[in-house]
């Protein structure tokens, strides 16, 4: 008989096998290297930025302050607010999603979920399209849609190297922040501590969303407990320093939850009642907060440890003790000594700015209800519904309202579905560490601008994604969906390539700015080709138009000013900074219908739409009128009010309220009455804050706008202009060598 037809060799069909299987194993090995390699990079995104300042704090590198990695560094933020940070990490999340679809998702959880994650997704691209600023919402939007796609593809290809990839990194970032903390970030800080996000609210977030996680890693029987024991006592430290009410309140609710015996609702009934004691401590202040309060946390800690005695050791539970008492008296001793009393009591009042950003929200949604006004749309729509000019915010200071305001009322309803499915899915260990974490985050988020740091929320995401699944059952592809996968990989290289464009369009913005800053003048001509660069590399890049036209009308390029904020106007049409560059390039030009644009788009930010309004009426033949309005609005910018603001929101409404107040004491002079012209514009002399460019647009005003000076007013010109050297007066070649962008 012939060998051929003889009968199979198992061997050679076994080495066959192996070998038609070498190249799904390698990448199948690659997809898992690459997808542990993301998780690591995006839960430990604070580490690059806190990382960078402890270098330049220790001097461990020589850098020049305006090279590129020194630019690189100060733009990117731990909590990925910059453009540059979140290009970055959208980048990264493009690249994870990629490596998960290199091969088929074979694995699905065995039981159904409902799709609210896709409609959230789909609805809120609708909502971009139906926006008036599609650019910046669409990058918001991105965010938020590679994160879920992300996370739903971990839970898709869950690994058991996941979980211990995530632990580590949260073990990693978690000691950053702590280190942070007690080094640069207590010694230096004489408000509320903000750590390595300088934000005390970001910094509050971040500490009660890991505090679970080493809570429940205090349980177990290895030395790591020890570990975890420190960190938490630590992060509990560094929580209450943060000076977070919202913060506090929940830490002290979830001990009490646990101190509570018998069933939930007892518990939740004790973490309610308990959980206010702080607000109370924080109304009355003094003594009986300072004390009060210790002796609240450490009356709850002792009641936490007798109820799970079986859980905790001892020695564990006395490590998390003995942490939080000697950072906190650490602490204590290295801040300023303005700081100490503010640890319990001394916080700022911000209800009522917060009341005013949910009235507002109410208002914006009432208004559209349906899709809202974009992702990243309340700071753009909310000065138009603002109560005054000393609210400020791009945020609504409650997450479940800002859904609401900027993606719709079916956008909330969607995500408060899913987040349901997601609290009630699984039950074991970890999972109940993250509902914690969760929970926390909800509810730290109805006071918060969680949203503002988007490393905070994808973060959790991930952990999500991460965690030890439940059952899974095998799922066959088809031909269809491998079509899909692949294309959808594709578009997604496309997506990493546009945030590319997005990072380096805004890395030339940071560096012009950066060299502005440092040599002033001297730097002009390369300020400008690296702000023309980041335009043109990314031309939705509407702070970059905003910048470059500020650099020109500083520079006396009127039409090239007006042509760039043109430009950034485009990219969103209710953004009224960019109209403020605009009507100055105009002037006096500008037409009675333009500034009441200006003024619904703005009606408290910008004095100098005002300003336009009332010169409009001086050469409509209507002085009386023009004062009036401007004695009226007046008020809005009090100095009372400019000493609660934040220092560069006063500094930009005084450099408005110059030629503001110098058009009072014209038209006061005309009106015959010489002392309130003249403590006009002493007013007027008291906002240029003795800086050379307000003194120079105060003497220019008058010739600029075409609205004379009477007698009095042009002897104090001639006064002023006599105290300025030759080189700083109007109209000198040299000028100033300090103008801001």
């Amino acid at each position: 008989m012939d060998a051929t037809h003889g009968p199979p060799d198992p061997e050679r069909s076994a080495s066959s096998q192996s070998t038609h299987q070498f190249p799904l194993r390698v990448l199948r090995a690659v997809r898992l290297l690459g997808l542990l390699s993301v998780v690591v990079a995006i839960l430990c995104f604070p580490v690059v930025a806190g990382g960078w300042e402890f270098v330049e704090h220790f001097r461990l590198l020589q850098l020049k302050s305006s090279s590129l990695w020194v630019v690189f560094f100060e733009a990117l933020d731990s909590g990925g607010q910059s453009v540059l940070a979140r290009a970055l990490l959208r980048m990264i999340l493009c690249w994870g999603c990629i490596l998960g679809l290199l091969l088929p998702l074979d694995r699905a959880p065995a039981n159904s979920s409902k799709p609210y994650g896709a409609l959230f997704v789909l609805w809120g691209a609708l909502a971009v399209a139906l926006s008036c600023r599609p650019g910046l919402a669409e990058q918001e939007w991105e965010t938020w849609a590679l994160s879920l796609l992300f996370a739903c593809i971990l839970r898709r290809c869950r690994h058991p190297w996941m979980p211990p990839a995530a632990a580590g990194s949260l073990y990693l970032v978690s000691f950053l922040v702590f280190l942070h903390a007690l080094w640069l970030g207590v010694p230096s800080t004489y408000q509320r501590l903000g750590g390595v996000f300088h934000h005390a609210n970001a910094l509050s977030t971040f500490c009660l969303m890991v505090l679970p996680f080493f809570f429940w890693r205090c349980g177990v029987r290895s030395r790591e407990a020890y570990l975890a024991s420190l960190l938490a006592g630590g992060l509990a430290c560094v929580l209450l320093w943060s000076g977070s009410l919202t913060g506090t309140i929940l830490l002290t609710a979830g001990l009490g939850f646990w101190s509570a015996p018998g069933a939930n609702r007892i518990r939740y009934a004790t973490a309610a009642i308990v959980g206010f004691l702080p607000l109370g401590f924080n109304l009355v202040g003094g003594w009986t907060a300072v004390l009060g309060f210790p002796l609240l946390l450490l009356l709850l800690l002792g009641r936490v440890t007798q109820q799970n005695s079986s859980r905790f050791r001892f020695s564990v539970v006395v490590t998390f003790l003995l942490t939080l008492t000697l950072c906190s008296g650490v602490f204590a001793a290295l801040a300023p000594v303005e700081r100490n009393s503010g640890v319990v009591h001394n916080r700022s009042n911000s209800g009522s700015a917060r009341l005013d950003f949910y009235r507002s929200g109410l208002v914006l949604v009432a208004q559209s209800p349906l899709f809202g006004c974009g992702p990243r749309g309340f700071g753009r729509e909310y000065p138009s519904v603002a109560g005054s000019v000393a609210y400020f915010s791009q945020f609504v200071h409650c997450l479940p309202l800002e859904v609401a305001v900027e993606w719709g009322l079916p956008a909330l309803l969607l995500a408060l579905g899913g987040l349901r499915e997601v609290w009630s899915a699984e039950t074991s260990g970890s999972s109940t560490a993250f509902r914690w974490s969760l929970g926390f985050l909800f509810f730290h988020g109805l006071t918060g601008v969680q949203s503002q740091f988007p490393v905070l929320i994808v973060g959790l995401m991930v952990c999500w994604g991460s965690l030890p699944g439940g059952r899974s059952e095998a799922v066959k592809e088809f031909w269809w969906q491998s079509l899909g996968r692949f294309f959808l990989a594709l578009f997604l290289l496309f997506v990493m390539g546009f945030n590319l464009l997005r990072a380096t369009s805004d890395f030339d913005a940071q560096m012009g700015l950066k060299l502005f800053r440092t040599f002033g003048d001297r730097a002009l001509k390369p300020v400008e080709q690296l702000l023309e660069s980041s335009c043109l590399t990314y031309p939705l890049h509407g702070q970059s138009w905003l910048h470059w036209s500020n650099l020109s009308l500083n520079h006396g390029k009127e039409e090239m000013a007006r042509l760039q904020a043109e430009r950034a106007i485009s990219t969103d049409p209710r953004w009224a900074a960019p109209r403020l560059v605009w009507g100055e390039a105009q002037e006096p030009h500008v037409s009675a219908e333009e500034v009441e644009t200006f003024l619904a788009i703005d009606p408290l930010n910008y004095p100098t739409f005002y300003r336009f309004q009332a010169e409009n009426l001086v050469r409509a033949g209507r002085p009386q009128e023009a004062l009036d309005l401007l004695r009226d609005r007046a008020d809005r910018y009090s100095t009372e009010v400019l000493l609660s603001l934040p220092d560069f929101r006063a500094d930009d409404l005084q450099q408005q309220l110059v030629e503001y107040w110098l058009l009072v004491a014209i038209l006061e002079e005309q009106a015959g009455r010489p002392e309130a012209s003249e403590q006009a514009f002493r007013t007027a002399l008291f906002h240029c804050q003795k800086k050379v460019p307000r003194l120079r647009s105060l003497l220019s005003y008058p010739d600029r706008v075409g609205i004379s000076a009477g007698k009095s007013i042009s002897g104090l010109f001639l006064q002023l202009s006599n105290q300025l050297p030759a080189e700083n007066l109007p109209g000198s070649i040299e000028g100033s060598s300090h103008q801001t962008l």
